[in-house]
């Protein structure tokens, strides 16, 4: 029986054959090998950058021939981004004010504490409250505004 040639030995010999025509073909017109050392060669490499939320417009082309629907699911989910950073904004400001109204309201209460107590012959109890008082309001305004500079700072990092 006759062994068949195996495939992977038959293709070196090709390319083992071509590797030695093409070393011929060299060795007799050195003007061939001149002629591929002497053509320039141009090689780019291309850098895509972008930022924000949604890419440039080829990229999105370039996402939907990959996965079809795929620019408009990144488009709703940059929306969906917003609207929720947006709320949670929104909320913020919200908590913000009710601090703020319920502030107000205690520093009202103990102010009239204070006159009452004033007004009952607690002289002293009464400036102790409005000390206090005032001591607690200067150090939420100190407080707030280093914390607010502070956040400000670590936001623009």
């Amino acid at each position: 029986m006759q062994k068949k040639p195996d495939s992977k030995s038959t293709s070196l010999k090709s390319t083992n054959n071509q590797t030695d025509d093409l070393v011929a073909s060299v060795i007799e017109n050195p003007e061939v090998l001149s002629r591929v050392l002497d053509t320039p060669k141009v090689q780019a490499i291309v850098l895509k950058h972008f930022q924000g939320p949604v890419p440039p417009p080829a990229m999105l082309k370039e996402y939907n021939d990959v996965i079809p629907g795929l620019a408009n699911r990144l488009i709703e989910l940059t929306e969906k981004e917003q609207s929720h950073r947006h709320s949670i904004e929104s909320d913020n400001v919200k908590i913000s004010k009710r601090g703020q109204i319920m502030s107000f309201f205690v520093v009202l209460i103990i102010i009239f504490a204070a006159i009452l107590f004033g007004l009952n012959g607690n002289t002293v109890l009464a400036g102790i409250l409005v000390g206090i008082d005032l001591a607690a309001l200067v150090t939420a305004f100190i407080a707030g505004k280093y914390y607010s500079i502070k956040t400000t700072d670590s936001e623009n990092e």
